[in-house]
């Protein structure tokens, strides 16, 4: 008799907390946007609706509410989440003009509106999943097909492209610009990380964590649609690796690892003294440091053999006497600040394929990190927690 109140309990207790937990998910979730985000999205939005109520001027002598309204939810994708699948160009403009032409055919064949209108959207969504344009305000554009009454019968198929396909490409084009003059990552896309040494092995990153075709797996398995890229959600996990990181290795920042004795060369230097200075501290790459001690670049190995002469393979690289270290080194360079964490230089040095970063404070060369300095404090860290 006790235990079975004690099991009745207990099952009612495991249905109010499962209540509990399904009702929570109704609760608004914080939407992860900067004020600067929140401000750009909100102004890019009317631009691109404004324009789009001019071809809805010059096409009907009005702006249609029916019409505007997708218009509207194309808006938001396109300005308030751009790295959203969902807006990419080929989604958005196939999308719509896919939903389009399969409106017009199913209210010219179908003679019910309403069922036209449900063929319409199951068609739309069907095709979309198909061709991978899946975009939520074209299901709009296809019951704006079927209901749009007498102005877009008059229309036929021309609706497709007048106003529709100009409409979005004139909203893609405001995107494209407004996103390109506030900084904004758009078009997003994937971009395989890049195989440096072309061997089969996996990253160096991703031999330990999870790489990027566990991610794929991952996303494949999962039975409902995640509105997320591979690359978006390898970015977020990398970025999560950081902090990890950050936090198992405390405050050990690149102040507290770097080499400070610098053995650098002047961008006026010639190649062959560069080469020498390479092997004599048998570096793998050294900064190129100006008279005022800015950073001009780095010159590595690759700089060096990337400018033998032919028929070096096999000797010591050989450079003309005019060769200058500016003409064969790297400007591009990533480097760190002296207060950064070294937790921050472990996708660089560990898969990201840099032997050394270049550690600069107000924009003067103080140190440089090397693959060494971030084992030896990595392996030292590791002692102290260990202890």
């Amino acid at each position: 008799m006790e235990y079975g109140l004690r099991y009745r309990h207990g099952r009612a207790a495991r249905h109010r907390a499962a209540l509990q937990i399904w009702l929570s998910r109704f609760l608004p979730s914080r939407l992860h946007a900067s004020p600067r985000e929140r401000v750009f999205g909100s102004l890019g939005a009317g631009l691109g609706i404004l324009g789009t109520a001019g071809i809805s001027q010059l096409a009907w002598g009005a702006p249609e509410a029916w019409f505007m309204a997708p218009m509207g939810a194309v808006a938001i994708l396109l300005f308030a989440v751009p790295s959203s699948q969902l807006a990419q160009p080929w989604p958005t403009l196939a999308g719509n003009l896919m939903a389009a032409l399969i409106g017009v055919l199913c209210a010219r064949h179908i003679g019910s509106p309403w069922l036209a209108g449900a063929c319409a959207l199951t068609l739309s969504l069907a095709f979309m999943f198909a061709f991978h344009c899946l975009h939520p305000p074209a299901g709009g554009v296809a019951l704006m097909a079927v209901f749009g009454g007498e102005p877009v019968r008059e229309l036929g198929f021309g609706f497709v492209w007048w106003p529709v396909g100009v409409s979005v490409l004139l909203m893609l084009a405001v995107a494209l610009a407004f996103n390109v003059l506030t900084r904004r990552n758009y078009p997003t896309r994937q971009r395989p990380a890049p195989n440096l040494h072309q061997t089969r092995d996996l990253p160096a990153g991703e031999r330990v964590g999870p790489s990027a075709s566990d991610l794929e797996r991952s996303l494949e398995e999962h039975a409902q649609v995640l509105d997320i890229s591979l690359s978006d959600l390898q970015t977020i996990v990398q970025a999560a690796e950081v902090r990890a990181h950050q936090r198992r290795l405390g405050e050990l920042r690149c102040r507290d690892v770097m080499s400070r004795d610098l053995i650098g060369v002047a961008p006026d230097s010639l190649v062959g003294d560069a080469w020498s200075r390479l092997v004599h501290h048998r570096f793998r790459a050294m900064p190129v440091i100006r008279d005022d001690g800015t950073l001009a670049g780095i010159v590595s190995l690759r700089d060096f053999l990337n400018a033998a002469q032919p028929g070096a393979e096999q000797q010591p690289p050989c450079w003309a006497a005019e060769y200058r270290v500016r003409d064969i080194m790297t400007s591009q360079v990533q480097t760190a600040h002296p207060e950064q964490p070294i937790a921050e230089l472990v996708p660089w040095l560990g898969g990201g394929g840099l032997h050394q970063v270049p550690v600069v404070d107000q924009e003067e060369v103080v140190g440089i990190v090397s693959q060494s300095d971030l084992v030896a404090a990595l392996f030292e860290q590791g002692l102290r927690r260990s202890q």
